[in-house]
């Protein structure tokens, strides 16, 4: 009798905490979500800004001509930009070289299908506390941040996928 008592408080116990936890979890899923920093940022033709992506799900990468996880990001970038921009998927690759000569050598090798963005005086990549390449943020239709990953592994492609597709 007494071990039957025991045994329920002990389920009782496991029960309430599990529910404890889900709760929990639901909560800090919701509220750490943060806002993004809006920018203002150049392309070879125009200027853009986060404001105008409201409503699309971007996924803002920070990049470098010197880096090489980078060349292998970006193929994956078009193939992705290739099957969800027109699910509301907006990649905006943002560069920060100081010397555009660079760059361009980097887009002839690696050419982009999606918005590349220029940031020579780091002010977008502060803003956002990029201190690695490539530094990649997902970004809701709300505006707020969802994912973020440091470096780019091939080996974690299928994870950087679900991501998006969780987003959209």
């Amino acid at each position: 009798m007494r071990t039957q008592k025991w045994l329920r408080l002990i389920i009782l116990g496991v029960l309430s905490l599990t529910i404890a936890g889900v709760i929990v979890s639901t909560y800090t899923e919701k509220s750490a979500r943060i806002k993004a920093a809006d920018f203002t940022l150049t392309t070879q033709t125009e200027s853009l800004s986060l404001a105008q992506f409201r409503g699309k799900v971007v996924y803002l990468d920070f990049w470098a001509s010197w880096c090489g996880p980078c060349r292998a990001s970006f193929p994956w970038m078009n193939e992705m930009h290739r099957k969800y921009a027109k699910e509301g998927l907006v990649i905006i690759a943002v560069n920060l070289d100081k010397v555009s000569s660079q760059r361009d050598k980097f887009l002839q090798e690696f050419p982009a299908d999606f918005i590349i963005a220029f940031d020579q005086q780091a002010k977008t990549a502060n803003d956002y506390n990029i201190s690695v390449m490539p530094t990649s943020i997902l970004i809701s239709r709300e505006g707020l941040i969802l994912d973020q990953h440091v470096g780019f592994s091939e080996k974690k492609i299928d994870r950087y996928e679900r991501s998006l597709k969780k987003a959209l």
